[in-house]
């Protein structure tokens, strides 16, 4: 005969050895975490798990959902950590709470959930978060975490409210200035490119004189918008997303490398035969304009600035971001080879130009 006080006991112990249950699952989840292990974590979710997540309009339902959002969370802070084991816990039965103290660099963009964009902080921050779960469902664990970082940052408070004391920062304007700089800078590409055609399909010096004054215009706006693209660049880099962001250095070093390419190659040519484009004495250095080494320094800068643009938008991790930037450069290689075999009109006097395919 079993005793009243022997049921409650056995059933203190059963609660006990339950809570212990979920409490070293939510550790398991943890570690698995801080492992980027998403597979794994996945599995120790439940299905139709529920995910409070202040900022977001609505609670987060299923473990697919949570996995995106635990993605989205490690773009944005990418060495986050959660401290193990919890500097407190408890729990009764099926439900637990964990007080966790996690640790990261906000370096990654924050997309709100009204389509706005924070660029990161660089700055590095000290969570408390309390996560409470319940695992009624299923042995696994049906889990309600409460991502509410009171933040206690190593300088001051979360990165949200650190960008809201810094009402002074430009990043509208600067972003402004950066795109339009990118503006020139392709429509500078784009005059040459069309300059370049006609050097090669001018059959007089007279032509060949009219397509060198189409290049000048690059002269004008390329000198003014590749160092503000370059500058207006630096800015954010350099005090808000911070150069720990993966695709930032190969992005920027490539924008470097294309302007040094495109500078030793066109500009240098163009500055040559400045002095002597309008006597026929100049032919021989004008035919210069016409060497193939500039078609390939053409297509080769741009295919890098298309891979640039690449990292801009995808903001891939850094292994990615070189394979890009690889790729690219070696696509606009194979690209500008042909020009070597390309034809040229010869140069006759008075001949009216001819097409060359």
């Amino acid at each position: 005969m079993v005793t009243r006080s022997e049921e409650t006991t056995a059933t203190a112990g059963q609660k006990a050895g339950r809570t212990a249950q979920l409490l070293a699952l939510m550790t398991k989840g943890d570690d698995m975490f801080n492992a980027r292990d998403f597979a794994a974590l996945d599995a120790v979710h439940h299905p139709d798990m529920i995910a409070y997540i202040p900022g977001n309009a609505q609670p987060i339902y299923g473990r697919s959902a949570h996995a995106v959002a635990m993605r989205q969370l490690v773009q944005i802070f990418p060495d986050i950590h959660v401290h193990t084991p919890y500097p407190t816990q408890f729990g009764s039965g099926d439900w637990i709470t964990v007080v966790t103290r996690a640790t990261g660099t906000f370096s990654g963009e924050m997309v709100l959930p009204n389509g706005k964009v924070i660029a990161p902080p660089g700055k590095h921050s000290t969570w408390n978060s309390a996560k409470p779960q319940s695992g009624m469902a299923t042995g696994s664990s049906s889990s309600r975490p409460s991502w509410t970082p009171r933040c206690r940052p190593s300088s001051s408070a979360s990165p949200s409210s650190r960008l809201r004391e810094e009402p002074h920062m430009p990043r509208p304007l600067i972003l402004f200035v950066h795109i339009t700089a990118a503006m020139g800078v392709f429509a500078a590409l784009g005059i040459e490119g069309v300059a370049l055609l006609q050097l090669r399909r001018a059959s007089s010096i007279a032509q060949l004189q009219a397509a060198v004054n189409g290049l000048r215009v690059i002269q004008r706006v390329m000198p003014l918008s590749a160092p503000t693209l370059l500058l207006s660049g630096l800015y954010p880099a350099g005090s808000g997303w911070g150069w720990s962001v993966p695709w930032i250095n190969p992005g920027f070093a490539s924008l470097v490398a294309a302007a040094v390419l495109g500078g030793a190659t066109t500009g240098r040519t163009i500055g040559r035969v400045q002095a002597g484009a309008s006597d026929r004495a100049s032919r021989g250095t004008l035919d210069q304009l016409r060497a193939p080494l500039l078609g390939i320094s053409y297509r080769t800068r741009i295919a890098m600035l298309i891979g640039i643009v690449y990292l801009m938008t995808v903001k891939p991790a850094l292994g990615e971001s070189l394979i890009v930037m690889a790729a690219a450069t070696a696509v606009g290689l194979a690209f500008g080879l042909p020009c070597l075999r390309l034809p040229v009109t010869p140069l006759v006097e008075g001949q009216q130009p001819r097409q060359v395919v």
